[in-house]
């Protein structure tokens, strides 16, 4: 077949075929063109809109998996604040009510201990008073506490357990509170230590590690005890960006070793009054007292009046027992 030349005068050919253009060039623009022409068919056409319908579906569904996921963590997690929340209501309003009918008994010159030994309610020995009805009140609604405590520590635990590495360190810790609080063994000092690997900050560390001290002591695991509280003394190396300031450190000391020896108190005289010099050492290097610090000062000297502890030299090693 003849190929046809245009005559520069008369333009250039329908392919744009010319002295100045290649053939080779202007047949690879033919099979550009004939490759899309074909490939644009009507099917063809369907079948890539398809394709990209199909794309943009799963994008969506992925997107709207992701917000659902969010919305169900923070439901979640807005969930456990409320029951800590609620708890911790519970907790005042339990202090409260037995604060009250105490002192009903007391004004009844009845201590509340003497009158449950002494008072034989239901029996003809001592007709139904006031005292017994006070008494049997008294008992119905701490039970009725300790009921929802035990409840309302189930659900938190669950939350917590669903959210896993989402619930921050307080949450953990809290948590440990309330499973503390509704008399639930071995799992606070779980969550505790979960609190601890999560603590970013100074404040949440030393609140979870004073708390799994607490918590292992009232275990009966004192060396596990002992060494949470060694731990939390020595929150200013882990976190010394935070307490740069040696009043700073010896607050931290200070509070730490108060919180052991209220807990601690006459179930171990020797560590306690341990806990009690480490903590007068601190208070005695504080330049500065905070409203904090003198009234802590002031729980310490009523915690050490029935210890009875010797006059000793302190140690300043917050690792010395």
């Amino acid at each position: 077949m003849d190929t046809q030349f245009s005559d520069p005068a008369a333009g250039a050919s329908p392919h744009g075929l010319s002295p100045d253009r290649p053939a080779k060039a202007v047949l690879a623009d033919i099979k550009e063109q004939n490759f899309w022409a074909g490939y644009l068919k009507p099917d063809n056409v369907i079948a890539i809109v398809g394709v990209v319908i199909a794309i943009v579906l799963a994008v969506l569904a992925y997107l709207s998996y992701v917000r659902d996921q969010h919305t169900d963590f923070n439901a979640k997690r807005d969930a456990l604040h409320a029951i800590i929340r609620q708890h911790s209501n519970n907790i005042i309003h339990k202090q409260e009510i037995n604060q009250q009918w105490n002192n009903e008994l007391h004004e009844l010159r009845f201590d509340f201990k003497k009158a449950e030994s002494q008072a034989r309610c239901g029996e003809k020995t001592l007709p139904i008073s006031k005292i017994c009805l006070i008494l049997d009140a008294l008992k119905n609604f701490n039970a009725t506490c300790a009921f929802e405590a035990m409840k309302l520590a189930d659900q938190a635990q669950s939350l917590a357990v669903e959210l896993g590495g989402g619930a921050s360190s307080v949450d953990l810790s809290d948590v440990a509170i309330l499973l503390s609080d509704a008399d639930v063994p071995e799992l606070p000092e779980q969550f505790y230590r979960r609190a601890i690997k999560k603590a970013g900050t100074a404040v949440d560390f030393l609140e979870a590690e004073r708390g799994l001290a607490k918590a292992s002591f009232a275990d009966g695991r004192k060396d596990d005890s002992r060494d949470a509280i060694n731990a939390s003394a020595g929150v200013f190396k882990k976190f010394g960006d935070e307490l740069q300031n040696p009043d700073d450190q010896h607050r931290a000391l200070f509070q730490t070793y108060v919180w052991a020896v209220n807990y601690v108190g006459s179930d171990d005289m020797e560590l306690a009054c341990s806990y009690s010099d480490k903590a007068q050492f601190e208070l005695d290097n504080l330049k500065q007292l905070s409203v904090l610090e003198k009234r802590l000062s002031d729980q310490l000297t009523f915690a050490k009046t029935p210890l009875k502890c010797h006059d000793k030299t302190v140690s300043s090693d917050p690792q010395a027992k």
